[in-house]
């Protein structure tokens, strides 16, 4: 679609686009991205680059892919993080009555921060539990908008949104994390922590924290290691 933001992204060569619009992770059509305006380090999209305005409208052959990679982002995340992180969707399957998206193309936002949303949520969204995340096709079949949330333990939500303002979690999570006035991605794109985010995806699948950190230790052991040997052959020599 040509007014798609995202369409216009990942149409684009990747040596053409903007640094934090290039992949991190791509599954077949599926593509995972650093987010712009970060809630936390660590804020990822998951998205198709092929265009729907939301993962409910997703044809059946995608949502083995799409379950398989939400799984490993929520994985690295852990890995990485050291923490399972929440999921949310604004689902605007019907752009008349919409659900909180600034951008009408699919996109699950995936971030590692205890954010426990879920009653602040059901102030204004009626959000019923669900049995596995391709329960989302109802929606789509119904056309109607809706918000999903996933939290920390993994249970799933959804429910019929319409007129929700736009950003809507991201509002609600700026809140619960202190800075309520950070919530619009357009005028907070928080550029030093997509770097952050990036580096610590790449390359893909990243390393744990354990394992980064001892990579460190080692690394740091190895040039003084180093250090020591020139010094002694220096004298040696001498």
């Amino acid at each position: 679609m040509p007014t798609c933001k995202f369409c216009k992204a990942f149409s684009a060569p990747c040596d053409s686009r903007s640094w934090f619009d290039r992949e991190l992770h791509v599954d077949g059509d599926l593509v995972v991205v650093a987010s712009l305006g970060p809630i936390v380090p660590g804020h990822l999209l998951i998205l198709p680059r092929q265009h729907y305005q939301a993962m409910a409208l997703l044809p059946e052959d995608h949502w083995q892919q799409l379950e398989r990679m939400k799984q490993g982002v929520i994985k690295a995340c852990a890995g990485v993080y050291g923490i399972r992180p929440v999921l949310f969707e604004h689902g605007t399957v019907n752009v008349l009555k919409r659900a909180g998206s600034s951008i009408d193309h699919a996109h699950l936002h995936v971030v590692p921060a205890e954010l426990d949303l879920l009653e602040h949520i059901r102030n204004h969204v009626e959000m019923r539990q669900l049995p596995e995340f391709r329960a989302l096709r109802r929606f789509g079949e119904e056309d109607a908008s809706y918000l999903y949330f996933q939290d920390r333990h993994g249970f799933q939500y959804a429910g019929n949104a319409s007129g929700l303002p736009s950003q809507f979690v991201r509002r609600l999570a700026a809140g619960w994390l202190g800075c309520q006035d950070e919530w619009d991605y357009t005028m907070f794109p928080k550029l030093d922590l997509v770097r952050d985010t990036i580096r610590h995806f790449t390359p893909w699948p990243p390393q744990s924290a354990k394992k980064r950190e001892a990579g460190d230790r080692d690394g740091s052991l190895n040039r003084q290691t180093a250090a020591i040997n020139l010094l002694r052959t220096g004298h040696r020599r001498a």
